[in-house]
């Protein structure tokens, strides 16, 4: 992403409250409220190094879990307390109704992938009632999150990049 030194003196700089990620959105979101021109490059060509611990369970739960927290963040401040916890119920009852019995058809069936997606949004939505609950108790530094900063991520799995 590249972004002129002048948008951050229009629309301010990233929201470093974001821990969880989603800023670089967020930002980019800001601009295009503002009226400033946003141009995506689809002929770019992006390299990523995918270190192996990436490609693990508890690395995909981590990211979901994160990710969760980060979707009540953000839907708090967009939204408001109010409908934040109004998503919240709904994704409690998403969990119940939908992806729980799906998860549960996939793991009998044996189909891994779709077992690893249904695990990935059963995660997510943990990550966002954790959120919510850490914004309820106005906790200071997400008391039920902080391991799931996005900048901690080295550290986290630090002990599976080592192996």
């Amino acid at each position: 992403m590249l972004i002129a030194h002048e948008v951050f003196n229009s629309i301010a700089l990233f929201d470093t409250a974001m821990t969880h990620g989603g800023c670089d959105t967020e930002i980019v979101g800001r601009a295009v409220a503002s009226g400033i021109t946003v141009a995506i490059a689809p002929a770019a060509i992006v390299h990523h190094v995918i270190p192996p611990y990436r490609l693990t369970s508890s690395y995909f739960r981590w990211a979901a879990t994160r990710a969760g927290c980060q979707l009540a963040y953000r839907d708090c401040k967009k939204c408001g307390r109010a409908r934040m916890f109004l998503v919240c119920v709904a994704r409690a009852g998403q969990v119940i109704l939908v992806n729980l019995p799906l998860l549960i058809l996939s793991l009998s069936m044996g189909n891994s992938s779709q077992s690893l997606y249904r695990r990935c949004l059963l995660w997510r939505a943990n990550g966002y009632v954790r959120q919510a609950a850490s914004i309820a108790i106005r906790s200071k530094g997400g008391l039920l999150t902080s391991r799931l900063e996005f900048r901690k991520e080295r550290t986290s799995f630090q002990h599976v990049a080592e192996q």
